[in-house]
């Protein structure tokens, strides 16, 4: 490739019709000398030198905070593993706790009279009022999700609601905390967290309910001041199903007459 220098400046071009339109601009180009345009070329291939060399030594800073992250993240995995593991041996327990209690003292989840049965509350007594509540509903012409039937359709997001009803367009988001403690904001959080989840995938705007002892503390009673928020609250079991069920029906335009054929 012939290389065209200009003798002014020195700059050398590569194209000739570049050249050319350097040499004809109207202004001209200083006049450099040869040593002082050897001058300028050394201190800019310095100047690229040093930029590679500052590149290279970032890049190894990059390279070592990138490990270092690599190596957080596996120590994060491997707690949440643990963590996870542990849930299941907890959940292992408490179902062998649940079975010697049925065992031993005649308690069954299923049991009708839950409103003579463990007021004092606890995991066993929430139970009982899901699956009678669970129970009750079956008798209308609904269609309802309880249990895991909610995270598999859902997603484990929605792992903290207790029952979804759904009659033509119409959408209930249940929520039992028949624990004696009131319901944190965390827990409410959780509760509406799942029900927008809900909401976008059957695209109809529900009507959210909170069954819980007593009244929620300040924080979570605040983010459950929306519209279509049902709070029933009652210390007693069978007054809250009676409720429960009195305001679905309502909600849902059931009658009694509107029960399934057996």
């Amino acid at each position: 490739m012939v290389e065209h220098e200009c003798k002014r400046c020195k700059r050398v071009f590569n194209k000739k019709s570049t050249y050319d339109s350097h040499l004809n601009k109207k202004n001209k180009c200083p006049i450099i000398k040869r040593e002082t345009n050897n001058k300028i070329i050394e201190l800019t291939k310095e100047n690229e030198k040093l930029k590679i060399e500052k590149d290279k030594d970032k890049y190894e800073e990059l390279k070592g905070e990138n490990s270092i992250l690599i190596e957080k993240n596996i120590i994060l995995n491997t707690i949440i593993t643990n963590l996870q593991t542990e849930q299941k041996n907890i959940i292992k327990r408490l179902n062998i706790i649940e079975n010697l209690i049925v065992k031993n003292t005649g308690i069954n989840i299923d049991d009708e009279n839950i409103d003579n049965e463990l007021q004092t509350g606890g995991a066993i007594e929430g139970l009982q009022f899901e699956n009678k509540l669970f129970k009750e509903l079956k008798k209308y012409d609904l269609t309802i999700y309880f249990d895991k039937e909610i995270t598999k359709k859902y997603g484990k997001s929605c792992a903290g609601i207790d029952i979804v009803i759904k009659r033509n367009n119409k959408l209930i988001i249940l929520q039992s905390k028949r624990e004696i403690k009131s319901g944190s904001l965390k827990d409410v959080n959780h509760f509406i967290r799942g029900s927008q989840i809900i909401q976008k995938e059957e695209k109809i705007d529900p009507i959210l309910y909170w069954i819980s002892k007593i009244i929620p503390n300040k924080s979570a009673l605040e983010s459950l001041k929306l519209d279509n928020v049902n709070l029933i609250i009652d210390i007693n079991s069978k007054n809250a199903l009676k409720k429960c069920i009195d305001n679905i029906k309502k909600d849902l335009n059931i009658e009694d007459t509107k029960i399934k054929n057996k």
